[in-house]
């Protein structure tokens, strides 16, 4: 009797405890308790930025911990590839703030062709990290003609604007010419080549800012001579970096026709002589279709 005395009081025990333990398992730690906390890492503005030409290859980020706490953020940057499989890396390690990890003498996949740089940012000593990467293309560019109005015989500035959208600083020469021959119109010959120097869409370390893409235009100096033929621009840029790389197109050119009071007293007095050969042209002809 003693004996089932002692085990009756012993099994409320034994049964509270095995409930309480079940609890125990199921309860998850709330947010708050600082020995679970992992902290995480914060990137300013759009990730990583690059800058870079045939030398080197260099990306910037503005790396906090979450946390505000004052220690190292590691950087591992991979050119075309990650850790595994890419072999032109860089690393680095900085306080947090601003970074920089640069790649030298680069093998691009490509010049004229997207490459993409791939950075690993991590707390080292922790297990936490995280990957942002960009795309790039190392020489990028193209040109096109603004409107323009003009009258026959009348010197006119045919504008071409260039624009840089690769990454590389680039001098560009652009060649024109007149499709047809210069009979009929004529290119100014000072203006018939140019060197025209552009940043790319880069990124600039010393104002923090990415530059965006160089634009500049410059003026082709033409003459119309006649408003009825299709006369036709071209033009060819090149990179100087890359010459085998250019761009060729033609731009169709337009003039009106002076009336007699746009035409100065020299214009007029050009105009007559050659009005005297057109009209004897045309009688010489009308007597030779008579039979």
């Amino acid at each position: 009797m003693k004996e089932k005395s002692i085990f009756f009081l012993i099994l409320p025990l034994i049964l509270f405890s095995s409930f309480h333990n079940t609890k125990a398992q199921e309860t998850q730690l709330q947010p708050g308790e600082t020995e679970f906390e992992i902290r995480s890492i914060l990137l300013k503005g759009e990730g990583i930025y690059l800058s870079g030409n045939i030398s080197y290859i260099a990306a910037y980020v503005q790396a906090y911990y979450s946390d505000f706490s004052y220690q190292e953020i590691g950087m591992d940057c991979y050119l075309n590839g990650d850790e595994f499989t890419a072999t032109q890396n860089c690393s680095v390690r900085f306080y947090p703030g601003k970074g920089v990890c640069s790649i030298l003498y680069p093998q691009y996949s490509s010049l004229i062709e997207p490459n993409e740089i791939k950075c690993k940012i991590y707390a080292p000593g922790v297990n936490v990290y995280g990957y942002v990467n960009k795309s790039f293309t190392p020489i990028n560019f193209s040109f096109w003609s603004s409107n323009y109005s003009t009258l026959v015989g009348d010197e006119f500035n045919l504008p071409i604007n260039i624009k840089n959208s690769g990454l590389f600083r680039d001098t560009y020469n652009l060649t024109a010419w007149i499709m047809e021959g210069e009979t009929l119109a004529r290119i100014n010959p000072d203006t018939r080549s140019f060197l025209v120097e552009l940043h790319g869409d880069a990124f600039d370390p010393q104002t923090w800012n990415q530059t965006g893409a160089g634009v500049k235009q410059v003026y082709i100096k033409i003459i119309i001579l006649d408003a009825s033929s299709n006369l036709h621009a071209c033009a060819n840029l090149t990179s100087s970096i890359n010459s085998s790389h250019s761009i060729y197109k033609c731009f169709l050119l337009r003039a009106e026709l002076k009336t007699m009071h746009e035409f100065d007293l020299f214009q007029i007095l050009l105009l007559i002589p050659i009005a005297a050969i057109f009209i004897f042209r045309l009688r010489n002809q009308d007597k030779g279709s008579v039979v």
